[in-house]
């Protein structure tokens, strides 16, 4: 299913509006196999709140209905393995943060087999967390004396993606993108009762010390981070503390220690 997903994944109904600039499918793509850029791996960049954000997802569409991971073998005992996609198309789409907005390159929101596509996640958003994405996909073949059939119809479901994720960041984070120094940001969100992150850059790939005392320096946690280059990010839980009060956290990265004040607030 992942190799299914981007396919699918942004394939939404909606105008042009507040769109700076629209993708084109690639035509060279029209030489490929079935695939999706970027994939799940890779996944999406990330989005930073009340900044504009604006990606792209290329996409070629398989040509048999044998190229679809987890894709039902036969429709009423008919194998259709080998029969020829007529069109997929997005049904619905859940799970984007408040501001941000998918475009087809198509007005319907469907491709046709054997076909190139392209999509645009685009907008401004203030909704900081992760946003795990699912979607909704129907897919069409056509079958010797039926005709043009939806596969949801016969097996009585659409087919559901995810894989993918939006996380958008705080404004401040977009400084540490450019960084090229050891940096910690304030943990958001700050005080915090249920979960908090703290993101942070590293130039180098290495341990990373991460410790967490009370207000009268006892240590409560402390965690030994194997962090890569670029921003990193470590999440804290009510449980990982305790009990409500302020806290301070400390990073090391064998040469530098940074430390900052939190507070955890009564659920």
């Amino acid at each position: 299913m992942k190799k299914l997903l981007f396919l699918f994944t942004f394939l939404f109904s909606i105008n042009l509006i507040a769109q700076q600039n629209p993708c084109v499918p690639l035509a060279s793509n029209l030489d490929s196999t079935f695939g999706l850029w970027p994939d799940t791996i890779q996944n999406l960049p990330p989005a930073y709140s009340g900044t504009y954000y604006e990606t792209y997802v290329q996409l070629k569409t398989p040509t048999t209905v044998s190229e679809v991971p987890d894709a039902p073998a036969d429709l009423n005992g008919v194998p259709i393995g080998g029969l020829g996609i007529d069109s997929i198309a997005l049904i619905q789409a859940n799970g984007l943060p408040t501001g941000l907005t998918m475009v087809c390159s198509t007005p319907s929101c469907s491709y046709p087999g054997d076909d190139i596509g392209c999509v645009n996640l685009f907008g401004t958003t203030t909704a900081l967390g992760v946003y795990d994405l699912e979607f909704v996909v129907d897919g069409w073949v056509s079958l010797a004396f039926v005709g043009v059939i939806s596969m949801s119809g016969v097996t009585g479901d659409y087919i559901y993606i995810d894989g993918y994720k939006v996380v958008v960041n705080s404004a401040a984070d977009i400084d540490l993108v450019y960084s090229n120094n050891f940096e910690v940001l304030q943990n958001i969100p700050n005080p915090f009762t249920g979960k908090t992150k703290i993101s942070f850059n590293n130039i180098n790939s290495e341990n990373i010390s991460f410790s967490v005392y009370n207000i009268i320096g006892e240590l409560v946690y402390y965690e030994d981070y194997k962090s890569k280059i670029g921003i990193n990010e470590i999440n804290l839980s009510y449980d990982d503390l305790g009990s409500p009060g302020i806290y301070f956290y400390s990073l090391n990265n064998g040469d530098k220690t940074i430390t900052k004040r939190m507070i955890l607030s009564e659920k």
